[in-house]
């Protein structure tokens, strides 16, 4: 009998669509730390985080990161879009959280060369790890029994609101000491820290199966 917590009982009874939901939940997190931080990191680095006469400076910055931040998104999901119709999604999720933490951590590298150059690849970079997922959503189907896919996406919702929420806490209660630290421009350990959350997700990836009508697992394909 279905209920409002009926995706619960469809998690806990089917594993692979359990590790799709914390592996989404663990890119969501990293992604929501980068997506809240990346502005005021590059203010810091580029020096113009203060001060009213760099406000122009800042709006110009602003902008620049956005567009290219949400330009990478798109182009990374329409990519993405493209490669699952040549490979399985469980075998290119494996391939692709290795890129995802590394495009995670690259944004530290502003801190080496502060130019807006580098803040435009760096930005592309932390758009591009947004590819893992439309790749997670399309493993839902896969994963889930057949009949129960709205259980299976409401669940992976469930999740993902989670990490948003448990992210925004975080960084709530961090992020002051972080500023208070001796560290010069502190925001960089958070770059690879999420990269690090990243790759925790591969070990959990290597286990996933696609659901069989007799309720067994096959082992995964490219």
């Amino acid at each position: 009998k279905r209920s409002v917590i009926s995706w619960l009982r469809l998690v806990r009874d089917h594993p692979s669509l359990l590790r799709v939901c914390i592996i989404s939940m663990m890119v969501c997190m990293a992604e929501t730390v980068l997506h809240d931080t990346m502005g005021q990191y590059a203010f810091s680095v580029l020096d113009i985080l203060t001060g009213k006469e760099n406000g122009p400076k800042r709006r110009k910055i602003a902008f620049i990161a956005s567009v290219t931040t949400w330009c990478a998104i798109s182009a990374s999901s329409m990519l993405m879009g493209w490669f699952q119709k040549l490979s399985s999604p469980i075998f290119l999720l494996k391939l692709v959280i290795i890129f995802v933490a590394i495009f995670q951590t690259l944004p530290v590298i502003l801190m080496f060369s502060p130019t807006t150059l580098v803040l435009v690849v760096c930005c592309i970079s932390v758009g591009s790890a947004f590819m893992a997922l439309p790749i997670l959503q399309a493993l839902v189907p896969e994963v889930a029994p057949p009949g129960q896919t709205s259980e299976a996406i409401a669940a992976m919702a469930a999740f993902k609101n989670a990490a948003y929420l448990c992210t925004t806490i975080v960084l709530t209660i961090s992020l002051p000491s972080l500023h208070k630290s001796s560290l010069k421009h502190p925001l960089w350990v958070l770059f690879p820290v999420c990269g690090a959350l990243a790759l925790a997700a591969v070990p959990l990836s290597m286990n996933l199966n696609p659901y069989t009508a007799k309720g067994t697992a096959t082992t995964a394909t490219k």
